[in-house]
């Protein structure tokens, strides 16, 4: 999978509506790629939990789909969309300060 957070998606779609981008075909997303279980992993490591992940014996067949930023990068230079373990950080430092 490819994740973008939505603070990154956010200031990309405010960006977006300048008339000069009108009628342009242009991906929003990540092009950093994670596994469901390796999210699984980071999640429960930085919120120390001790869940036990286990994968089912039969999988689907896999679907893979990262969506080429190569336009996204260029237009705006400045975008870095967040890592996974930053935005689970950021949740977690959310739920315990609420």
């Amino acid at each position: 999978i490819s994740y973008l957070d939505i603070d990154s998606f956010n200031r990309v779609l405010l960006n977006l509506l300048n008339k000069k981008y009108k009628n342009m075909f242009i991906n929003i997303g990540s092009n950093q790629v994670i596994s469901l279980i390796n999210l699984a992993k980071i999640v429960a490591k930085i919120f120390n939990d001790k869940t036990i992940i286990r994968v089912p014996n039969k999988i689907k067949k896999k679907t893979f789909y990262v969506p080429n930023t190569n336009k996204l990068k260029k237009l705006f230079k400045n975008f870095k969309p967040l890592s996974i373990e930053n935005i689970c950080k950021k949740i977690k430092f959310n739920l315990i300060k609420n």
